[in-house]
């Protein structure tokens, strides 16, 4: 293959590049060091790639951003955790099996990073002659969901045509998931009080906290994953894509739907009104007013909980809208991951590792039952020289107020994965929910 150069970097500005990490990272961090935080994302490819040419692959998507060679160190000067820029090392590549993927991928969301090592990501790649699948593991504080996506894309177009990514600069730090700047809200505290006043508000009207019985009940701080996958064709997706503009949803607002109608469905009483609470992603990028500087591939990504009032005989596409609602008003209002700030303010970022027990004590108060993560309709790239893209998929694993994490990608067709913990729902009870799930997508589709 003929490739181009890789993009040469300073080894002087990688050198002087360190800063504290910001308060999504600080997050990330503390989290990881008490229940592994990782995700791992994948495409599947037709044709075949050598590891070789996936390791200068690897390499050079090292070469082009900073945050893939960096390394996260603790600053007791600072008060917080550093990311801080080592010599370019080479990530563990491992061949794996297409019969164990499944497998290698729920063991690699639960395998550690050693702390100060680097580079916080891992990658695997398995064959059968015909499809390669090339996977990530990414440390949750350098990556999301549409960076990682952003990153394979790059990848694959350097296996597919050897063309290098073109170099980033070094991400800024996410002092915040909210950014009350980009929103009109100069005064940053002004907008906070406004923002608590506004969840105060939800809370009394809805009823807080965890009203599942059985779910999310206690901190655990280990767990055993189990899987579920659902996959839509291209025609079912387009299909269920124009469902949602006729009836004034998005398809994150279906999904939600269909989830909050089979958990109401599989652990609560016909007839029983509940309040509900669902994590829905936002995209910073997306939902800002001013316009984004860089377009790095740090942790871009926030989230915002919704608690919705539920009964099983809610009308199905009202449902929806009332997710996609207020999903968009919580975003326009700077509500992204408040929660997160608030659990902040009562454990402010620290060094030391109980910290991160209670941070997960902190979300205990504020319990959800679902993160959806949708890096939105990617569309399939022209065919390739040697590949073609067939679809990318992502998987991460529940936090202890979570009863699942949902992955969901729609490149070509929808695919979802589903992970769960076996300690909070049985394997039994998990396969009964998420087909009740399944079964509700599948009708609205019509």
């Amino acid at each position: 293959m003929s490739a181009l150069p890789l993009p040469s970097t300073s080894s002087e500005s990688s050198a002087a590049w360190r800063r504290p990490l910001g308060l999504a990272e600080c997050l990330f961090w503390q989290i990881d060091r008490v229940i592994c935080g990782n995700f791992v994302a994948y495409a599947e490819l037709t044709g075949t790639v050598a590891e070789e040419e996936l390791a200068r692959g690897l390499a050079a998507l090292i070469e082009a951003h900073p945050i893939l060679r960096a390394r996260i160190v603790e600053d007791a000067a600072v008060g917080r955790p550093c990311f801080e820029a080592v010599e370019p090392a080479p990530p563990e590549l491992v061949r794996v099996e297409p019969k164990h993927l499944r497998t290698h991928w729920l063991h690699e969301l639960d395998r550690t990073f050693e702390e100060g090592s680097a580079p916080l990501f891992r990658a695997h790649v398995s064959g059968d002659g015909a499809r390669t699948w090339v996977g990530l593991t990414f440390h949750h504080a350098i990556a999301d969901g549409r960076s990682s996506a952003r990153l394979l894309a790059e990848l694959i177009r350097f296996l597919d045509q050897g063309v290098a990514p073109s170099p980033s600069a070094p991400p800024p730090a996410q002092e915040s998931f909210y950014r009350p700047e980009a929103f009109g809200a100069p005064d940053k505290a002004q907008h906070f009080a406004r923002v608590v006043a506004d969840i105060r508000a939800r809370a009394q009207t809805l009823a807080p906290g965890n009203v599942v019985p059985g779910l999310c009940e206690e901190l655990r701080l280990t767990r055993e994953n189990g899987h579920h996958e659902l996959e839509l064709t291209p025609e079912e997706t387009e299909a269920l894509v124009q469902a949602c503009r006729r009836n004034g949803a998005t398809v994150h607002g279906a999904l939600g739907a269909a989830w909050l109608g089979a958990l109401h469905a599989e652990f609560l009483p016909p007839g029983q009104p509940v309040v509900l609470s669902l994590g829905s992603p936002v995209d910073l990028r997306g939902a800002r007013h001013s316009p984004t500087n860089t377009e790095d591939v740090a942790v871009r990504l926030s989230g915002v909980v919704s608690r919705i009032r539920v009964s099983n005989h809610e009308p199905f596409w009202e449902l929806a809208r009332t997710v996609t609602q207020d999903v968009r008003q919580q975003a326009e209002l700077g509500n992204a991951h408040l929660l997160h700030e608030l659990v902040y303010a009562q454990t402010p970022p620290s060094l030391a590792k109980e910290s991160g027990t209670a941070l997960i004590e902190g979300m205990m108060r504020f319990p959800w039952n679902s993160v959806i993560t949708n890096v939105g309709r990617l569309a399939p790239p022209e065919p390739g020289r040697k590949l073609t893209l067939q679809g990318l998929g992502f998987l991460g694993g529940p936090m202890p107020n979570q009863a699942v994490v949902m992955s969901v990608s729609t490149c070509g067709g929808l695919r979802a994965h589903t992970v769960y913990d076996r300690r909070n729902i049985t394997p039994a009870r998990a396969e009964s929910l998420l087909s009740r799930f399944e079964q509700r997508l599948r009708a609205a589709i019509g």
